[in-house]
């Protein structure tokens, strides 16, 4: 009995590290990155399920990183954060802000009040979060990518 669990154990422990390899582990980690900054709300875990399988992903570290960042104590201060880069490239870089969907103007009406914002854009949200999330995925990139390298060159110094 207890043979089994073992053998069962070290089979499900095996496939869990088959599966960790350094390009998974890095990608599942930026796209879990990725979708807790997006601004897309309540299609977080559809992306996480949607990412995982069509980039072969690790759906647990994915779903966990996403979960870990956007999470409800955290969620709104990443949208304002979010709102705040959208508005800043509109105002500052552009010049502009495009006006809203008329299909959204009742949402829109609603967030404007609740929030206490005088002029919510819908464009300047969605810019500032994607342009967010790809920034936070990069620095997730480069910060794997170094500590891949670093364990390479400790790994290699060892075998020397």
């Amino acid at each position: 009995m207890f043979m089994k669990l073992k053998q069962y154990w070290h089979s499900v422990k095996a496939s869990f590290y088959r599966e960790l390899s350094w390009s998974v582990l890095t990608w599942s980690s930026v796209w879990g990155v990725w979708i807790a900054f997006c601004p897309f709300l309540g299609l977080h875990t559809a992306l996480v399920f949607l990412c995982s399988w069509l980039f072969s992903l690790n759906f647990a570290i994915v779903f966990g990183l996403s979960v870990l960042i956007n999470n409800p104590w955290t969620m709104l201060p990443i949208y304002y954060f979010d709102y705040w880069v959208g508005m800043y490239w509109y105002t500052q870089i552009v010049g502009a802000v495009p006006e809203n969907p008329f299909f959204l103007s009742e949402i829109l009406l609603y967030i404007q009040k609740t929030l206490l914002i005088p002029a919510f854009s819908f464009w300047a949200f969605i810019v500032g979060g994607i342009g967010v999330a790809t920034v936070a995925a990069f620095i997730t990139y480069i910060f794997f990518m170094g500590y891949y390298f670093l364990r390479l060159s400790v790994n290699a110094k060892g075998k020397a």
